[in-house]
């Protein structure tokens, strides 16, 4: 069900018509290439705010959307696309989540079109 909702995601914003990503390869991009984002995590007046910097692009593919998931991939309790920002010459997203809630959110960065490179970050919340 993760694969399939991650695809969704992906195949769905990127208009793609038709799109077979493994599990195993969406696994091998993680590793890969979860390195090249910047987390950060701020506490103020009860709250998160969480950033993450992005590359531009991943293997000649160009960034081109990002969408958050809380609690799970397969069954997530919340499900948005996150709008970026340049900063400083950077692209970033961001975030809130309150301080006394224990979540996990997993966003989930796409590049390239159709079929491109996909990449789920795993952020918690505590």
């Amino acid at each position: 069900m993760r694969l399939t909702s991650i695809l969704y995601f992906f195949c769905f914003l990127s208009h793609a018509s038709s799109c077979m990503i493994s599990e195993k390869q969406m696994s091998k991009w993680n590793k890969e290439y979860s390195n090249l984002f910047e987390i950060n995590k701020e506490i103020n007046q009860g709250s998160y705010s969480i950033t993450v910097t992005l590359p531009k692009e991943i293997k000649g593919k160009k960034f081109d959307t990002v969408a958050i998931f809380r609690d799970s991939l397969e069954a997530p309790s919340f499900f948005s696309t996150l709008k970026p920002f340049e900063d400083e010459h950077d692209t970033k997203v961001w975030f809130t989540a309150k301080s006394n809630l224990n979540e996990i959110y997993f966003l989930t960065f796409g590049y390239g079109k159709s079929c491109g490179i996909s990449v789920t970050l795993t952020i918690s919340v505590n």
